[in-house]
């Protein structure tokens, strides 16, 4: 079954609930060799003879979000969505020979793992429109980013509904200060980095209606509140970052060279 503190919005919800199953002394079973799991697929790979172990150990798992797709042999565990959207992230199994092989310990810097040909950063081609964003930033902590933001917040929010974001994933001052009076968040700005970088519809429309549904319960005294992530117990960690919805495609990318 879905851990009760955990909503499959993303492929990282998903990702989520198998490591914690794989954790498990008890649940996490001898024929599982690794599993991994990105915006279009989670894929679990297995001990040879054991798909079908796999099959029913991934539904037990996400029971009763899960599905056979209509090729009929396809599994997909279904995902948040509103409107009437149905949002399938598949899962796909593949028997291997062999375990993983014993990985050295990898330094604290190191170089990345891949040389990309041609690899750019989009460039915004227009400035963004109403509604007013004010954004505080700085590289030095204890300057007041957290104090000035939730004040003004709570000033503009006397005229108007404000939606305060906090995006410091390192030192979430905002939503450390929040967690008592929205102790359960029904998304977080975590969540919606990670569904735009998966959503191929027209202006991220699909992830902004899911978001905005949900924030509906996240309203404090007018003010809508994105906190950094939904869990702030262990140790979050941003797996999808703001910079990667503003790398091109690998068909842009290509094409540019």
């Amino acid at each position: 079954m879905i851990p009760s503190d955990v909503r499959l919005f993303t492929w990282l919800d998903v990702e989520e609930v198998v490591a914690r199953a794989a954790a498990s002394p008890t649940a996490s079973p001898d024929w599982l060799v690794k599993a991994s799991a990105y915006w279009n697929e989670l894929t679990i790979s297995v001990k040879s003879n054991n798909s079908e172990n796999a099959r029913q150990w991934i539904r037990q798992l996400f029971d009763p979000r899960i599905e056979n797709l209509q090729d009929g042999d396809t599994l997909g565990v279904i995902l948040e969505a509103v409107n009437g959207d149905k949002r399938i992230l598949p899962v796909a199994f593949e028997e291997v020979e062999d375990g993983l092989p014993p990985r050295p310990l990898p330094p604290t810097f190191h170089r990345p793992s891949t040389v990309e040909r041609g690899r750019a950063l989009a460039r915004p081609q227009q400035t963004m429109g109403s509604p007013p964003i004010a954004v505080f930033h700085s590289f030095k902590g204890g300057v007041g980013r957290t104090t000035h933001a939730i004040s003004l917040a709570i000033t503009a929010s006397e005229r108007q509904r404000v939606l305060l974001i906090d995006g410091d994933i390192e030192a979430p001052g905002i939503s450390w200060l929040m967690r008592r009076r929205l102790p359960d968040p029904p998304i977080a700005f975590s969540d919606l980095i990670a569904l735009a970088h998966g959503d191929s519809s027209s202006g991220h429309q699909q992830t902004i209606a899911l978001a905005a549904d949900r924030l509906r319960n996240a309203l404090i005294d007018d003010c809508f509140i994105l906190p950094a992530f939904r869990n702030l117990k262990n140790f979050p960690f941003l797996e999808v970052r703001p910079e990667d919805l503003i790398q091109v495609t690998l068909d842009e990318r290509w094409g540019s060279v």
